[in-house]
């Protein structure tokens, strides 16, 4: 689960609006969850899933966005900021990952493989 909030979850809001994800179990309950923001507003717009249980987020910032990957147990992996909006990204099989966001005035889509 991805979106923004206005209130408190894992930690004080920073701001105006906080990204947030949550992971659910099967029964609804929550394993663990994620609060991010700046003293502006943010939020967690998608969230992909890998064969190995990884999670992704794109958190979008007012100009940028900032891609980063949780292992299964909420653990930081990494967290790539990129210098535009994100409008969707997608992950293969061979975890290559393609993002796709505005670049003065165009579309631009990104190929990245993980280190």
């Amino acid at each position: 689960l991805v979106g923004q909030t206005l209130g408190n979850l894992e930690k004080t809001n920073k701001g105006l609006i906080d990204g947030f994800l949550i992971k659910l179990d099967q029964k609804g309950d929550i394993l663990w969850k994620k609060q991010w923001g700046t003293k502006g507003a943010e939020s967690g717009n998608k969230v992909v899933i890998d064969d190995a249980n990884s999670v992704y987020v794109n958190w979008n910032m007012e100009e940028r966005s900032i891609l980063t990957k949780y292992d299964e147990d909420g653990k930081e992996i990494w967290s790539n900021p990129l210098s535009a909006n994100i409008e969707d990204f997608a992950i293969d099989k061979s975890n290559m990952i393609y993002v796709v966001g505005p670049g003065d005035g165009r579309l631009v889509i990104l190929k990245f493989k993980q280190k």
